[in-house]
């Protein structure tokens, strides 16, 4: 499958995975960079308002970068953002070659609604944004729980294999 054909079926699957579930996901590169253009409208109103940050947007980009640890391993990973949401990152091995990772995040695990809300003052402090509006995202944030990213994980994983397979032929 050629490079262009790789980014359309990555588009593709974005659009119809937000649609079917509601989550986005993103297509990143072995830097953490995004595969497809930059598209702040898949993002939660939480997220847009940190990433749209002077301070806040580095540290979206971190996060990203964690992604090459999911990739120097070749295994699936899940981990919390700065923020404290929840991201899964699952490898796309290519030839025993990790170059694309798929990730999910913009999520909070079921039980934690509490623990991020009360950290979201000093988060704010820390990047100086409006603590009010800040908590008032954050309380919009979608909530999931273990099976429900079991789900996404395993049907993610599916999809990197799929992209694994498909690369190769």
């Amino acid at each position: 499958m050629s490079q262009q054909n790789i980014i359309k079926m990555m588009e593709k699957v974005n659009h119809t995975f937000i649609s079917v579930t509601g989550h986005s996901i993103s297509f990143m590169d072995s830097q953490g960079r995004s595969v497809l253009p930059f598209n702040l409208n898949i993002f939660s109103e939480f997220c847009k308002y940190v990433i749209n940050s002077e301070k806040g947007g580095p540290k979206c980009m971190e996060c990203n970068n964690l992604c090459e640890e999911a990739e120097k391993e070749l295994k699936p990973r899940i981990t919390q953002c700065y923020m404290g949401l929840t991201m899964i990152t699952i490898p796309i091995v290519i030839n025993g070659k990790c170059n694309y990772s798929v990730t999910c995040g913009q999520m909070l695990m079921a039980g934690e609604k509490k623990k991020f809300l009360s950290a979201l003052p000093l988060k704010a402090k820390e990047l100086a944004l409006d603590a009010k509006k800040l908590i008032a995202y954050g309380k919009k944030v979608k909530v999931v729980n273990e099976r429900d990213l079991a789900t996404t994980m395993m049907f993610l994983s599916l999809l990197a294999e799929y992209i694994s397979i498909t690369e190769t032929q």
